[in-house]
């Protein structure tokens, strides 16, 4: 899981937790006979969409972003990595490089593991290849792109998606709960014909797992016998 989708999945926990305390419980929302008998006035309902709406925005439209001159790159080197690096050792080492060097020695000669006799300047010129090795190693890692990284809000396998919530006649929310929706895998925005579609979703699920429960039975009672 990347550091983005772990921050946004803790923005998007608060605002169903939000949502839960509006004045309804999580299970009322999701029960269509308690929603009616416990109808709220329409203001709350209203503010209960908005944060309905301020979740499916989170997760369709927030990409991770890099500062300016930083750059994801794999943890592993790579052999084009690798082999970029040793071309870049090569050469001599600019002005730049060499004043940066000295500046790295610096900090090499304060340590314990500094080696016996060393100076700044022999520290300096053993170092000063690494920043144009550094500067190729980056530009030769294959660039991450956001669709390629892990996204379980998107990915989540359809048998952990439960209809959980009816806010209105043509909203609902996919989220995968077992334990009051702490962990939200799936996010849509049903209209038209999507609550026939929810229920017919809910229907199988429960027919799923009903299915489930009765071939672990069958299975723990043959081998009771």
């Amino acid at each position: 899981m990347t550091d983005h989708t772990a921050a946004l999945r803790e923005t998007v926990l608060k605002a169903m937790n939000r949502a839960w305390h509006l004045g309804q419980t999580y299970w009322q929302q999701a029960d269509s006979e308690s929603y009616s008998q416990n109808r709220k006035s329409d203001d709350t309902r209203a503010k209960f969409l908005a944060l309905v709406d301020e979740v499916a925005t989170l997760l369709e439209s927030a990409q991770p972003q890099q500062p300016a001159g930083w750059r994801l790159v794999p943890v592993e080197p790579t052999p084009e990595i690798l082999a970029a690096a040793s071309l870049a050792a090569w050469p001599t080492a600019s002005a730049a490089d060499i004043n940066l060097a000295r500046q790295a020695a610096r900090i090499v000669l304060m340590q314990m593991d500094a080696a016996p006799g060393s100076t700044l300047e022999t520290i300096a010129a053993a170092i000063a290849t690494m920043g144009p090795a550094y500067r190729a190693m980056v530009n030769a890692a294959p660039t991450a792109h956001p669709s390629q990284q892990e996204d379980d809000a998107r990915d989540a396998p359809e048998a952990q998606r439960f209809v959980v919530l009816k806010a209105s006649g043509s909203r609902y929310a996919y989220v995968n709960d077992t334990l009051l929706g702490k962990t939200v895998k799936r996010y849509d925005i049903l209209r038209g014909d999507g609550w026939a579609n929810a229920e017919l979703h809910a229907a199988r699920l429960n027919r799923d797992a009903a299915m489930t429960a009765a071939q672990g039975d069958a299975v723990q009672g043959g081998g009771n016998g």
